[in-house]
């Protein structure tokens, strides 16, 4: 990675902090969860093929690259970014586009490499970016307007969290074998892994202990929020769609609304969606162990993200 970074950033200070970026502790969609995107790539492509090559490496720095870029899109688009060096947001912006740009002229460089399986391979990626960035599209028009409702947000979670998860798993599968069903089920155990990680993260964000502004505050609407705002009856149906954005809140106030939020069921019903996703990537990870044979890296992969409800006040 840090090769393509050089390579493909010859200003120094945009690789300095291309480098700065990615050399943050790793996450597929959380900063504790144990796995980068680009490991889990090089993972799928050693269970198909049974070693690594060039375009295995090739592919899993592009996929690393292009989740990293989105996280940033994703801090830009709300407006909190925490830039790797004393920068505004127009340059946090523009680190991102860089990063985009050398994991495009990587993936290239993986195709080609492939040979046959190279330009059906990049144009199911192109798909799966932009169906990621239609998720992205829908979580800035949701967050801070009115009350969206569960299937809105399940809906942009699933393009968002999946998309990225398809960009991830299917890439790479399809550069390892011309296998359809092999690769679409990697597809999809991508794809339902990451809307279980996003699923998990929202979980996390819902509210804090103290006072401090979560999503519950935020006017964001994730699934259990939505959930949760669908049936609120304490908060106005302005305050519901988050209007309370960047407004004071005493603790007692802040305290009823945690109280109603848990009292709602929505933390116990984005625990459950939760769940069916992991489940369904279980699932598929079976029916590949079937063909391809024992894939323990990967199923230790799917136990290392697995969330204890203890760690999340939102189920606790």
């Amino acid at each position: 990675i840090r090769s393509a970074v050089a390579e493909h950033c010859p200003e120094p200070a945009q690789r300095d902090a291309a480098l700065g970026v990615l050399g943050r502790p790793g996450f597929a969609l959380y900063k504790e969860s144990k796995c980068r995107a680009g490991t889990l790539a090089l993972e799928i492509y050693h269970a198909v093929c049974g070693g690594l090559d060039d375009v295995a490496w090739l592919a899993a720095t592009a996929a690393e690259l292009y989740i990293e870029s989105g996280f940033l899109f994703d801090d830009v688009a709300d407006g909190d970014a925490e830039p790797a060096s004393d920068s505004s947001l127009a340059a946090e912006l523009a680190l991102a586009l860089t990063l985009e740009s050398c994991a495009a002229t990587v993936a290239c460089d993986a195709a080609a490499k492939a040979g046959g399986a190279g330009p059906t391979a990049l144009r199911h990626l192109m798909q799966n970016i932009t169906t990621a960035s239609a998720g992205q599209h829908l979580d800035a028009i949701l967050a801070g307007g009115t009350a969206a409702s569960t299937d809105e947000a399940l809906r942009m979670t699933e393009l968002k969290a999946g998309g990225c998860g398809r960009l991830v798993a299917g890439f790479v599968a399809e550069l390892a074998t011309g296998d359809r069903g092999v690769v679409r089920t990697f597809t999809e155990f991508g794809a339902d892994t990451f809307v279980y990680l996003q699923l998990v993260d929202d979980l996390r964000d819902a509210y804090a202990e103290t006072g401090v502004p979560h999503d519950l505050l935020s006017g964001k609407n994730t699934v259990p929020l939505a959930y949760f705002r669908g049936g609120s009856t304490i908060r106005t149906q302005a305050e519901t769609g988050g209007i309370m954005l960047g407004t004071d809140v005493q603790d007692d106030q802040y305290a009823g609304y945690r109280r109603e939020f848990e009292a709602s069921g929505a933390g116990a019903f984005g625990a459950v969606v939760a769940e069916a996703h992991l489940n369904q990537a279980r699932a598929n990870l079976a029916a590949l162990s079937e063909r391809l044979g024992s894939l323990g890296p990967l199923e230790h992969f799917l136990e290392s993200i697995e969330f204890s409800p203890q760690d999340i006040p939102a189920i606790r």
